[in-house]
């Protein structure tokens, strides 16, 4: 690998303006291509009903293993009830209300408004 001389710059080619993403658009306007949602639709029926279907067969297939039940189990009810909301827990340090409390104290002291 070349390396460069100190001082050196790296030239970084300029990207047209018509090619950034613009203000309020999304990146993905389009969505899925429509041919494949078609395409999905026709395999597996406009609800999903022949991948439940299947999976229901799989599930009550004596020789299905256990480990195979038990994910079918949890993408099931994963689908019907929606995951289940992240909680995310902070121990320690200052709470968010005191430290609200001492940044308004601080700007309303130096004058600046918070």
């Amino acid at each position: 690998m070349a390396r460069r001389a100190q001082g050196e710059s790296v030239s970084v080619p300029e990207v047209p303006r018509r090619h950034l993403f613009q203000p309020g658009q999304s990146g993905n306007p389009g969505g899925r291509p429509k041919s494949e949602r078609a395409l999905l639709a026709k395999m597996y029926g406009a609800d999903g009903a022949k991948v439940f279907k299947r999976l229901e067969d799989l599930r009550n297939d004596p020789q299905t293993p256990r480990r195979l039940k038990a994910q079918i189990d949890f993408f099931v009810v994963e689908r019907l009830f929606g995951r289940p909301p992240q909680m995310v827990g902070v121990e320690g340090g200052p709470s968010l209300v005191s430290l609200l409390a001492e940044v308004t104290a601080r700007a309303a002291a130096s004058g600046v408004e918070p």
